[in-house]
């Protein structure tokens, strides 16, 4: 979007890891003066609340919106920064719009034009500008630029400047209620995020206004056309497909159009042939989760672009954040969720102050940072994303019967934005609490036998298995569990390693010796051919062990010590 939403967003509320270095590119941090000169070096600029930026790739320049900020001193202007542009050279060039940064309405030349909170900004492939004239209610369009001594005329494209209001027809018949982005397709219609109306409108060359998608009731939901519902819609950007389409070396746009919607804390997806939105991120939610994104949340995403990999980017405004979206994940791509400021640094080192705008071009993006008066580069690098989650777990207990409920806890460190499996084998099991994906899942086991036990961990990078070192030992049904002391005796205990168990008052018809490390791993299995038994673990390591006798609903455990 722009701006104009973090000025306005409460009238439209129904009560309502990849690294990256970031740059200034233009611009004074912390510019408070709307008196700017015509021509200014691009280092030494001073901005009033820019808003959003567009590239035009035919002729290599940057067009430039400003606003107005939050003490109302206004930009309410457009600016050109020429092809020399480069982190340490370029020059700015006040184009339209006044020198003072007064408001008005005026359709005349250079900067004897005014405008009113301008947020939005396309160009065609004529060179006409057209700027999304919010507080005007109406879209602006700018003559091509010739040269520099050449004025550039500003007239009234759509909508009744002044006047807000809803209303689809031709021109400066139609209404509109701050319109706060633009775009246009290969066609050169242009598509409108017409935040207070809740929709999405579309204005062909001709100059006739169309509804799209949503309508003037605000809401939350998916559908086609005035079907599917937005609130307060701000920021429009082109989803570019991998299969990509370029004309004269200029990638054109692709027939899905990505919108944010900020009080909804949403990205949505609009297919333009059919009208039919979808949901690309966010819950509806507020909030700053990253991970798959049937999850993650966003705090007011007001601007939205992609590159030439189909990775989508947001402009988190409340944030103070750019987010990543790369296939079904959601990452935070440059500066702290909450935290302002002016930094330039790499990834999370870097600050923004109220991001408003953001395109990318030339293998950059580069963002509007209102709140800080300045345009930001940011430069992708190759440092991979995170990697897979580490799984690991834990269980309360390692041994027991048919009636014994084992808890087990998945203690994964790594996030887990993508679900999580249990597996239990063999698979006579049932679930007491929780469930094969809950992060605490109580289970019991229907047979007696050794578990093997899986927790397979997923985020957005990739899945980590992890299968217990041990095994659940399940020994006896629980009927019939026996004191140990009355009917088995085991000596020497304490020993080397060697140890003679004997049965007194029961057969050892049927009955077996299981001998299990602390971790659960059964290290001796022996059937009882008589009541007395010689056992030898000697060439184990020394420690505590578990002796368990079992056998015909009999069972006993006793412990063992080597030395």
């Amino acid at each position: 979007m722009k701006k104009i939403y973090l000025l306005i967003i409460a009238a439209f509320c129904i009560f309502a890891s990849n690294a990256q270095i970031v740059s200034l590119f233009s611009g004074q941090v912390g510019n408070l003066n709307p008196n700017v000169p015509a021509t200014q070096i691009k280092s030494q600029a001073t901005y009033i609340s820019p808003t959003n930026i567009f590239y035009d790739y035919k002729n290599k320049r940057y067009w430039v919106v400003e606003n107005i900020n939050i003490y109302g001193n206004g930009g309410n202007r457009v600016r050109m920064i020429d092809s020399a542009s480069t982190p340490a050279s370029g020059t700015t060039y006040c184009r339209a719009g006044s020198l003072s940064g007064a408001s008005g309405s005026a359709d005349l030349s250079g900067t004897a034009a005014s405008f009113y909170s301008p947020s939005g900004i396309v160009l065609d492939t004529n060179g006409n500008i057209y700027v999304a004239d919010a507080g005007n209610h109406c879209i602006r369009k700018i003559s091509p630029f010739i040269n520099l001594s050449t004025q550039q005329t500003v007239t009234t494209f759509a909508g009744i400047k002044g006047l807000s209001g809803y209303l689809d027809a031709t021109g400066t018949a139609a209404k509109f209620y701050f319109p706060s982005d633009l775009a246009i397709d290969a066609n050169q219609n242009i598509y409108v995020a017409d935040m207070g109306n809740h929709c999405i409108r579309k204005i062909t060359p001709a100059g006739v206004v169309t509804t799209v998608a949503g309508s003037i009731n605000p809401g939350n939901w998916n559908g086609t056309g005035s079907a599917a519902a937005f609130q307060a819609p701000s920021g429009l950007g082109w989803y570019i497909n991998p299969e990509k389409v370029y004309i004269n070396g200029v990638l054109l746009p692709s027939y899905e159009l990505l919108i944010t919607d900020p009080t909804n804390s949403n990205i949505r997806l609009l297919n333009i042939n059919s009208n039919v939105v979808t949901n690309v991120a966010g819950t509806g939610a507020p909030g700053n989760t990253d991970g798959d994104t049937s999850v993650a949340t966003f705090t007011r995403p007001i601007d939205v672009t992609c590159d030439s990999n189909s990775n989508i980017y947001v402009v988190d405004s409340f944030s103070n954040v750019i987010r990543k979206i790369a296939g079904s994940c959601v990452t935070t791509f440059a500066g702290t969720a909450g935290v302002s400021g002016s930094a330039n640094g790499t990834g999370a080192a870097a600050s923004f102050r109220s991001p408003a705008g953001i395109i990318f071009s030339n293998g950059m993006l580069y963002v509007t940072d209102f709140g800080n008066s300045t345009i930001r580069a940011v430069t992708p690098t190759s440092t991979p994303r995170d990697s897979n989650p580490s799984s690991k777990f834990k269980v309360d207990s390692i041994i027991g019967h048919t009636n014994t409920v084992f808890t087990f806890t998945d203690l994964t460190t790594t996030p887990v934005t993508k679900g999580r499996l249990w597996k239990f084998s063999p698979s006579t099991y049932t679930y007491v609490s929780g469930d094969s994906t809950t992060a605490v899942a109580k289970v019991t086991f229907t047979a007696r036998g050794n578990y093997t036990v899986s927790l397979t961990t997923r985020n957005c990078s990739g899945s980590n298995t992890l299968i217990g070192g041990g095994t659940i030992n399940v020994n006896y049904t629980g009927v019939n569990e026996v004191n140990a002391d009355k009917f088995v005796s085991v000596y020497p205990n304490p020993s080397n390693g060697k140890f003679d168990v004997e049965l007194s008052n029961t057969s050892s018809t049927g009955i077996t010796i299981h001998v299990l490390d602390i971790n659960g791993k059964t290290i001796l299995n022996q059937t009882m051919n008589s009541s007395r038994e010689s056992i030898d673990i000697s060439d184990f390591a020394k420690g505590v062990y578990i002796l368990n006798i079992s056998g015909n609903d009999f069972n006993a455990n006793k412990k063992l010590v080597v030395e």
